[in-house]
């Protein structure tokens, strides 16, 4: 289990078949994944909350659903303690709630 805050994620601006997207890599990754994006601002900031939540709650996995059609906003938010608990949120304020929720049930 992870106990360090995780390093920086990676996330740029990125053209997937000419339309905006966002490309993002986090730190144990080898490869980035690219994601079409109608609103590319909303998707980054998105993004750098999921990976605020991930570097300031060690021990928690953060991840989102993953969709082939463009997306506005990250949807189908996740944290997992892993052996113990997983919660499901659908934006990222939700998400840290719930992880604190989490935590106080779980005495981590």
């Amino acid at each position: 289990m992870r106990e360090d805050p995780a390093p920086g994620w990676h996330i740029e601006t990125a053209t997937v078949n000419d339309r905006p997207g966002v490309s993002f890599r986090r730190p144990w990754e080898d490869t980035p994944t690219v994601l079409r994006a109608t609103d590319p601002d909303r998707v980054t900031a998105d993004l750098r909350a999921l990976e605020e939540i991930d570097r300031s709650h060690p021990g928690w996995y953060v991840g989102f659903l993953i969709r082939p059609t463009p997306v506005s906003h990250l949807d189908g938010l996740w944290a997992q303690y892993p052996g113990v608990t997983v919660v499901h949120a659908e934006t990222p304020p939700d998400l840290i709630r719930r992880i604190t929720d989490a935590r106080a049930r779980h005495g981590l």
